[in-house]
Formats: C-alpha cells, sequence, structure tokens
C-alpha cells in the first residue's frame, strides 16, 4: 500500500503561483509538516492543513514574478487591476447598478431555491441507521397491474423478528390526532385535542430510528405498556417545564382518549423539521387499543391501514436476497387469498422522501427527484438570464470603451491582461451582486418559507451556504464576464482609438448576442405559460362540479359513535333554525381516508375489481345534496344489507342503465357483507382530483362513524350570526361529548387542504417568474442600448433627415420582432412537452388550449415594446449633432 500524499490539487496549484527559487524549499518543508500532521493528527486533519497553508502563501512575497522579466509581480497588477475596475464602477454607475441589480435578483432566487432543494434533500437523514432502514412495502399483483402502497397489518414485523433472527423490525402506528387529558388536581382535567404527532410504536422502534433522549432512559422508556415518552415541546404544553425542568416531567399521568392513563418515561429532542416521522407524543404500540378500534390485540393478518407502517433495520445481507426470503413467508402469515397475490418489497429510507410509487408519508406529500431537477432548473434559468444581461449590457458598452482599450493596447497590454482586468471588473460587480443578493434573498426566504409550510432560514455563516455562494460568485464571473472579456480585449487598437469600430469589431459576431436574446426570451416565456397554466389548474381545482354541494357546511371528528349520545347532539343542533341538517358518516363525500375491499359478481368473475365503503345516515344525501339518479336511499330503520351505489359501480357490473341494477346482489370484502342494491347516485369525487371516480358503496352500518356533517342555514350570512350558530353547535356538543374538545372545520377549507402543495407552488412560482421578467426587461434595454450604440451615426443622419421618434422606434422593434419570434418557436414546444406531462398527473385537468401560449406572448410582446418605447424615446430625443461629431 503506498504511503499517503499531500492533495494533488493543491500541490499543483503551489507549483503554477510559487516562485521557482523557492518552491523547492518551501514544498519539501510542507511535505515534511504533512507527513508529521499524519502521525499527530491524522490524514484527513493533515490534507486539511497542508491545504489551507498552500492558500495562506498566495502572498506577494512567494508568488513567480510575470513573464517577461518584469519586477512586477501578480500582487501588484491585481491590485492595480481592482483600483481601476472599482474607478470604472464609480464612472458608469447606471450600467454598473443595472448590471448588480440584474444579478443580485438572479442569485438571490438561486439562493433561496438553493435552501428549498438543501431542504427537500436533509430529509431523514439524521438518522445514524439512515443507509440501513427499509420501509416494508406491499405489491398486489392484480388484473389492472401491479398495486404498491404501505399500509400493514400489525403482526409483521413480530413475525420478521421471529423468523430472520438477525433483523430488527419495529411496527408503527401513527394516529395523527388524539385526546391527551392532563390532571392538574382536584378532579380537574386539562384537555388537548392533538391534530398531529400521536403514534404507537413498538420497542424496537428505539432500536431502529435515533432519538435524542432529554431525560428518563432509552432501554426502558417503552419496555412495557403504560408508558409514554414526549417531546420537549409537549413538556412545556402539558406541564408549563423549561428546558432546565425537564426531567421533573417523568413519572406524571397522561390520560389516552379519556379511557387509558399512562406515565411520562422519557422526554425527547423535537424532531428536525427535516424528518418524515413527525412523532411528539410516542405511546407503546399496545396502548392504541383505545384509539384503534381495529387493533384486536395487533394479532390480525387482514385488518392493515396506511397509518400502520413497519420499518426493519438491515446490517447484513442485500434487499434483494431478502426479498427473496420473504416470499415463502407471506405465504405463511398471510391468508391464502393475500398471499396468492401479494409480495413485499423493501423500500430504502433514503428513497421514503422522494418516492414516486408510495407519494405519501407520515409528513405528508413525497417530493420527486424529478420536481427537484426542475426547480433546480429554475434557478439555474434564473442565474443564466442574470448572466445574459450582464454580457449584453457589457458589449454594449465596448464602443464607448474603445479608445481606452486603444490606449492600453498601444502601452503594449497584452490580450491575456486586458481579459483579467475586465474579469476582475466582472468579479466585483459579482461580489456586490451576490452580497445584495444575499440581503434580499434573507427577506425573499421568509415569504417563501411561509407559502411553503417550511421552518428555513438563510444563515450566511453556514460553511454549505458559503461554499455555494464561493461557486456562484466564480461560476458567474467566468460565464458572464469571460465573452466581453475577449471581445474588448481583442479590438483593433488603431480604429478603437479611432473611434471607428463597427458591429463586428465591437462584439464579435452579432449573431452570439442575438442568440443569448432569444434564449432570454424563451426562458421568461416557459416561466410565464408555466405560471398561467399553473393558476388555471388551481382555478379548475376550485371551480369544478364535485357531484356534491359543499357550502355552508362544518365537519366535527366524532369521539365515539354510540347512537345515544348522537341522537342528543343531533336534537339539540336542531333546536336552532341556524341548523339546517346533520348527518353522521365515515367521512364526507370527498375525503383523504377510504375503507376500500374486493367487490363480487357474477358479471365481473375474474376481475380484480375494488369499492370505496362509506358508512352514511339517511340525512347524508340531502346534507350533501347528491343526485339521485335511480331507486331510493335507505331509511333509518331499513335492514343494513341495503346499499346506494355511485353510477360508476353499475357500468362496472355490466349495466347500461342505473335502473337495471336496482336489486342486485354484491359482495363486499372476503367476508360475509353481501349489499343489495337500493338506489344509484350519480358520480362524485369519494378522492382529489388526481385520482379517477371510485366505484362507492354508501351503507348504513353502526360501525365507523367518525364524522358530524353540519349544514348551516345559507341566512347566516354576517359575521355575528355565524358566531352565534358557532357558539350553539359548541353548546350542543358539550350536553353530549363533556369531555372532549369541541374542534371544527369548514369542509370547504378541508378538500382545499387536498390541493395545499400544488397552491403553494403556484405563489411561489409566481413570485419567480416577476423577478424573471424584470431581469428579461433588463435584457432587452441592455439590447436595445448595445443596438443604439451600433446605429448611432445612423440615427443622427435620419434624425437630420427629418425621421420621426416612430421611425426610429421602428427600428429597433424590427429587429426585437424577430427575436421574439424566434423565442415563440423555441419555447412554446418546450413548455407544451413540460405542462403536458405536469397536468398528466392528475385524473381530472384543464385542456391544454392556445389561450395559455397567446397570453404568455402577449405578456412578452408588452413588456418587449414598454421597453424598447423607453429607450428609442431617450435615442429620439438626443442631439444628433453629438452623434455626428467625429473627434
Amino acid at each position: 500500500m503506498s504511503a499517503p500524499h499531500p492533495p494533488k490539487l493543491f500541490t499543483r496549484f503551489f507549483k503554477w503561483y510559487c516562485n521557482p527559487r523557492l518552491q523547492e524549499a518551501i514544498l519539501g518543508d510542507l511535505e515534511e509538516q504533512f507527513d508529521e500532521d499524519i502521525k499527530t493528527k491524522g490524514l484527513s486533519k493533515a490534507r486539511r492543513r497542508f491545504a489551507w497553508t498552500v492558500i495562506r502563501f498566495f502572498r506577494k512575497d512567494i508568488i513567480k514574478p510575470i513573464s517577461g522579466g518584469q519586477k512586477l509581480n501578480y500582487y501588484g497588477m491585481l491590485k492595480n487591476y481592482f483600483t481601476t475596475s472599482i474607478r470604472f464602477i464609480k464612472r458608469e454607475k447606471t450600467y454598473a447598478l443595472m448590471n448588480i441589480f440584474g444579478l443580485a435578483m438572479g442569485i438571490a432566487c438561486a439562493l433561496v431555491i438553493y435552501k428549498i432543494l438543501d431542504h427537500e434533500l436533509s430529509y431523514n437523514k439524521h438518522q445514524e441507521n439512515f443507509h440501513q432502514l427499509y420501509r416494508v412495502l406491499n405489491e398486489d399483483h392484480t388484473t389492472s397491474g401491479i398495486k404498491t402502497y404501505r399500509a400493514q397489518t400489525h403482526p409483521l414485523a413480530d413475525a420478521l423478528r421471529n423468523d430472520f433472527p438477525g433483523i430488527n423490525a419495529a411496527m408503527t402506528f401513527y394516529d395523527q390526532d388524539g385526546l391527551i387529558g392532563i390532571p392538574t388536581g382536584q378532579d380537574h382535567i386539562q384537555r388537548f385535542q392533538e391534530r398531529k404527532g400521536i403514534v404507537f410504536v413498538e420497542p424496537q422502534f428505539l432500536e431502529l430510528f435515533t432519538l435524542h433522549f432529554i431525560a428518563g432512559d432509552k432501554k426502558t422508556a417503552l419496555n412495557e405498556p403504560g408508558k409514554v415518552i414526549i417531546n420537549e415541546s409537549k413538556a412545556l404544553k402539558y406541564f408549563g417545564l423549561s428546558h432546565p425542568q425537564l426531567h421533573e416531567a417523568i413519572g406524571r399521568p397522561i390520560i389516552l382518549e379519556n379511557e387509558k392513563t399512562v406515565y411520562v418515561s422519557a422526554v425527547i429532542k423535537d424532531e428536525p423539521n427535516t424528518s418524515d416521522f413527525p412523532f411528539e407524543v410516542l405511546f407503546h404500540y399496545q396502548d392504541q387499543d383505545v384509539a384503534n378500534r381495529w387493533f384486536f390485540e395487533g394479532k390480525d393478518w387482514e385488518e392493515y391501514t396506511s397509518s400502520t407502517n413497519c420499518y426493519l433495520l438491515l446490517k447484513d445481507g442485500t434487499p434483494s436476497s431478502l426479498e427473496a426470503d420473504l416470499v415463502p413467508f407471506a405465504k405463511k402469515y398471510l391468508p391464502e387469498y393475500a398471499a396468492k397475490n401479494r409480495t413485499y418489497r423493501l423500500q430504502p429510507l433514503s428513497d421514503l422522501h422522494h418516492s414516486e410509487e408510495v407519494r405519501r408519508t407520515y409528513a405528508g406529500v413525497t417530493t420527486t427527484f424529478d420536481e427537484l431537477m426542475i426547480l433546480g432548473l429554475v434557478g439555474l434559468f434564473l442565474i443564466i438570464t442574470a448572466c445574459i444581461n450582464f454580457i449584453n449590457l457589457s458589449t454594449a458598452q465596448a464602443v464607448k470603451r474603445s479608445k481606452e482599450v486603444g490606449v492600453r493596447k498601444t502601452m503594449g497590454s497584452s490580450k491575456r491582461q486586458l481579459v483579467v482586468q475586465f474579469l476582475c471588473e466582472t468579479f466585483l460587480i459579482t461580489l456586490f451582486a451576490t452580497i445584495l443578493g444575499a440581503l434580499m434573498a434573507t427577506v425573499l426566504i421568509d415569504q417563501v418559507a411561509q407559502i411553503l409550510s417550511y421552518k428555513m432560514s438563510l444563515n450566511l455563516l453556514d460553511g454549505k451556504l458559503i461554499y455555494f455562494l464561493l461557486v456562484t460568485i466564480i461560476g458567474v464571473t467566468f460565464f458572464a464576464g469571460l465573452y466581453p472579456s475577449v471581445i474588448l480585449a481583442r479590438m483593433n487598437p488603431i480604429l478603437a482609438i479611432k473611434n471607428n469600430l463597427n458591429a463586428k469589431q465591437a462584439s464579435g459576431f452579432l449573431s452570439f448576442r442575438r442568440a443569448l436574446v432569444v434564449l432570454q426570451f424563451a426562458i421568461s416565456q416557459i416561466l410565464i405559460i408555466g405560471v398561467l397554466i399553473l393558476n388555471a389548474q388551481m382555478n379548475f381545482f376550485k371551480s369544478k362540479d364535485l357531484g356534491f354541494n359543499d357550502d355552508s357546511i362544518i365537519v366535527v371528528e366524532l369521539p365515539e359513535n354510540d347512537s345515544t349520545k348522537l341522537s342528543v347532539l343531533k336534537n339539540e343542533l336542531l333546536k336552532s333554525p341556524a341548523i339546517q341538517g346533520v348527518s353522521f358518516s365515515t367521512s364526507g363525500p370527498m375525503s383523504g381516508w377510504r375503507s376500500t375491499n374486493p367487490i363480487f359478481h357474477p358479471n365481473i368473475e375474474g376481475e380484480d375489481v375494488w369499492g370505496n365503503l362509506k358508512n352514511v345516515d339517511e340525512n347524508f344525501f340531502n346534507l350533501y345534496e347528491l343526485d339521485l339518479i335511480a331507486g331510493e336511499p335507505f331509511k333509518r330503520n331499513s335492514p343494513k344489507n341495503l346499499t346506494v351505489v355511485n353510477r360508476q359501480v353499475t357500468e362496472v357490473l355490466g349495466f347500461q342503465k342505473p335502473q337495471d341494477a336496482l336489486g342486485e346482489r354484491v359482495k363486499y370484502g372476503r367476508g360475509s357483507i353481501e349489499f343489495t342494491i337500493v338506489g344509484v347516485v350519480e358520480d362524485f369525487h369519494a378522492a382529489s382530483l388526481h385520482q379517477d371516480i371510485e366505484n362507492v358503496f354508501l351503507a348504513n352500518f353502526s360501525w365507523n362513524i367518525f364524522q358530524a356533517g353540519i349544514k348551516i342555514h345559507p341566512s347566516q350570512q354576517n359575521l355575528s350570526e355565524l358566531k352565534a350558530t358557532l357558539n350553539h353547535i359548541e353548546s350542543s356538543w358539550e350536553t353530549s361529548f363533556p369531555e372532549h374538545v369541541f374542534d371544527f372545520q369548514f369542509y370547504d377549507d378541508h378538500l382545499a387542504s387536498f390541493y395545499q402543495l400544488e397552491q403553494s407552488v403556484s405563489k411561489v412560482m409566481r413570485l419567480f417568474v416577476v423577478i424573471a421578467i424584470i431581469i428579461g426587461a433588463l435584457g432587452l434595454y441592455a439590447l436595445v442600448a448595445f443596438m443604439a450604440n451600433q446605429k448611432v451615426k445612423e440615427i443622427g443622419i435620419r434624425k437630420v433627415m427629418g425621421a420621426t421618434s416612430l421611425a426610429i422606434w421602428n427600428i429597433f422593434s424590427k429587429e426585437l420582432s424577430r427575436l421574439l419570434i424566434i423565442a415563440i418557436l423555441v419555447s412554446g414546444p418546450i413548455a407544451y412537452y413540460i405542462m403536458r406531462a405536469f397536468l398528466d398527473t392528475y385524473a381530472y385537468r384543464i385542456s391544454l388550449g392556445l389561450e395559455f401560449f397567446v397570453a404568455a406572448i402577449l405578456a412578452s410582446v408588452i413588456i418587449a415594446l414598454l421597453t424598447v418605447g423607453y429607450k428609442s424615446w431617450k435615442v429620439a430625443k438626443a442631439n444628433p449633432v453629438d452623434s455626428l461629431r467625429d473627434e
């Protein structure tokens, strides 16, 4: 094995800049120190120290002199370059400010997008077993394809531990919400209705996942039922304990769902906001019997929900080898009908937050790598458009700087020295722009974080952020500054001094600059088209007929479905004329919660068809105004085997007319439930518009009644009336459920939450598009300025010959019109392809018509006309004598 050597990159860098007379001695000392550091500090620290020493030695008494034997060295020359650059920036304030402002906006957006990407890509990486943890997924092979989902049965982890001794596994049941009671003395209980953070975990969960214990013992924290772990925020909320007092929470009682008393065994730090496990109160897995009526002591291999997940730690072996072993495992434990078509698959924890197959975690909707890539490209495009502005503005200044360049070249400056000088100017402008952009980003990121519900801030001292800024400064300096520097450096000195440059000599090939402007136009149009389509899709969500009425309906989660208490609640509510109707059901017509099972009928024998069962009362149909198209709804005392289905069920069963399905018997699930169809309602959306219409069965079973829908009379319009109605609803609630917290939500707000991610993305994209438009307007101004400099004598002659301001405007508008048409031809197909792919993710979507592209074109034309008009007006008002004078 070869001996460790210093970093090659820094060794080469040192040899490049170091004076040859000093190189051998200094490098020898550096290598000796490197060997000594390896022995005392380790290889990693030795390499870091070597790199830092090489950077520190880059000073005027060590670097080699410039070529030609001159006594000046690069240090002195660079100092002169920067001094000259600062003088130029002070002299050309308007030019510098436009460049700095344009670059600053692009850099600010790039910083914000970088923080978003960093946030998304940091999920779950705080877990010590990040690369060894897996979530167990189900794959059902059906006649319609493979169905992948995360829901698991309760005994799975225990069976895995028994059958595979080298594997540690744990079950989690994320109930999310729950009623927490805190005894405060004198028979008084303070209650908290939690809407997130309530979870039940097996003790092995503490071995798999990283939790930071502040108080309590990890080994005994959940070693038996009756214990609970809370985080520090809940310790403050429940017991009023600050950080130094957290140990006082140990042993204190907590009452779960007014039924079971458990005791705090540990306090942990809050989970970071980049976690897919937003757990705040962790109960023992066996204590969920009071919160989950379908728990059945955790022994049922047929009952599973998406809230129940299984995770395992795989230290030895590969996922593929274990997946092969899980085939006979599934046949051993699962019912025959399930084992026949189901296989288990392991999903790495690293894929959890970015999964395209299973789009949800306990923390919410996943973000795919493709979505992150698109966001990254938006940031890159904004930086590119800002750099294009810089290039255009810089080359527009070429004519004005031609004499300076001519004098420098006559005095002996080489092209290389001129390029370095102009790159120094670019570096300074980029540095100022980065500072301003960072200040802009600190304001912008607060707005974006609020829109996206992120806990995110911009720490300018963060190491990764500093590295990103350095890369941005260097990248922008070379990308934006190299082309203008080369153009300026290669000017003919004689023509430059005589101020007799043509377009090709001043700017190289004008076609390159035109290509840059076309690219800038195209990027802006793609972003504008994307935002227009995204907004139209959001408006479609709000306006589409869902098949039911959600106006003026309040929904309240029910703590229990005792028929006597529900009857009392209903009667109390209807005493007020402000209450138009009350219904108890599993959920509203559209819900994120569903109970799905296969359905069986002679007409679909051999096919895998699933139905979504909702238990509702007889008032459900009128409350939500479902459209009954055949038969009739069941009555209050109707037999429990009757069902009302939606139109799609009748079509799936093969009936051409809905009334033909009346009286048909359909078996639901693999148990003993067999329905008789007594009514058919028009299709309605039981899930979000991301998904197709489902096969819905509305039954009048008394179980799975989780929600009360309360319709407020339309006459209750003003705020005081609504407040009085809500007070009446709360008092009625306390009559039936005095030990439970009244917590309600308007049903239309609940439906809007299904599209919260899209709404947030739409708002952020609108913000970026506005910035892209401003940057694009600066780019147009730069192009017109360049054209004005090139045509200054032509315009002077035209004005002397009697040309009007409109004629001067036409000179510029014709050129820009051609570029705009090319940009439209480029951006249109690209935007269509991208947005077509985006819309295809929704089962119900808008049609991608020409109106979006026409609107984007009109917006670009208006921006172009305003920008060109302003600059043309300035040029037209200039004195032609000044432009025709030849010094």
